[in-house]
């Protein structure tokens, strides 16, 4: 069973659903259309005014602090990366610095007779304890200095992340002065 519906002085062969509807509510009128119109229009522009601006400057602001985030984080890896760099040159040359002495101790004990070798031999092995004691301060300085600098990048990186975020009030205050200047 096919209905008609008479529209625009057309006949239009709709299925069952459709007959039951009056013409009226399937009509366009001009008024409705200028009605649609212009509530779109007040649509685009409240939202235009309360949401879009705000939303593209609060994406502007983030993305502006991952930016400095990602500077401050590559800066802190090469830091990092000089500061071993430098722990293991000063390793090194503590190392050859260390050999150095031994290998005069060394020759020194050789040449010496029995009562000097055995005072050259002990002067040895406690030159290759200040040594080793002073390879371990080295290191143990270079690692509380890198220790220190990471926890004073942390410390700061964590300062600027809490600075950027907002209270409720501050929200609130916000919110408030976009709505006076959406409202005439």
């Amino acid at each position: 069973m096919t209905n008609t519906l008479n529209h625009a002085n057309a006949t239009v062969a709709a299925p069952g659903v459709l007959a039951n509807i009056p013409p009226e509510v399937t009509s366009v009128s001009g008024e409705m259309v200028l009605l649609t119109w212009l509530a779109f229009v007040i649509a685009f522009v409240l939202l235009r005014r309360l949401a879009w601006k705000p939303i593209l400057r609060a994406l502007e602001h983030r993305e502006r602090g991952i930016k400095l985030a990602l500077e401050e984080a590559d800066q802190a890896r090469r830091q990092v990366e000089r500061l071993r760099d430098e722990q293991d040159r000063l390793v090194q040359e503590a190392r050859k610095q260390a050999l150095s002495v031994a290998e005069e101790s060394r020759r020194s004990a050789e040449r010496a007779v029995a009562q000097a070798e055995q005072q050259a031999r002990d002067q040895s092995r406690r030159l290759l304890e200040e040594a080793e004691r002073d390879i371990g301060r080295l290191r143990q300085r270079a690692a509380d200095e890198m220790r220190r600098e990471g926890a004073t990048l942390a410390l700061s990186l964590t300062e600027r992340f809490l600075r950027e975020e907002l209270t409720d009030a501050q929200r609130q205050v916000l919110q408030s002065q976009a709505a006076g200047e959406v409202a005439p």
